[in-house]
């Protein structure tokens, strides 16, 4: 792993609630963190379901390790090229690595 292969600008999102004047809950995005990261796709299917085509596609998504990419989990999004993706994988991270390898699946409800 090189440096030189982060190339690739994503931005990492936070579900967050917060409570209206009238009482009720809006669940919206919150940027986490914006980082340089390398994405490769890892496999990709299409589908036909309820007469619409999904084109599901998995992405390994390296980014350097730090404070911010440490607190992402698997219940957070990321958002790569205008696309946002789940996160299917964020393994708990130790300070001595220097990057960390997460899944992403694109085609799918965020």
């Amino acid at each position: 792993m090189s440096i030189n292969s982060l190339d690739q600008r994503v931005r990492f999102y936070r579900k967050e609630q917060t409570q209206q004047a009238d009482g009720t809950l809006e669940t919206t995005w919150a940027l986490l963190t914006e980082v340089w990261a390398e994405v490769k796709p890892k496999s990709g299917n299409q589908r036909s379901m309820a007469q619409q085509t999904e084109n599901p596609a998995d992405f390994e998504i390296t980014v350097r390790n730090g404070q911010a990419t440490r607190e992402v989990t698997g219940a957070d999004i990321v958002e790569w090229r205008g696309h946002r993706m789940n996160i299917t994988w964020a393994p708990p991270a130790s300070p001595r690595q220097m990057y960390l390898h997460m899944d992403a699946q694109s085609g799918v409800a965020v």
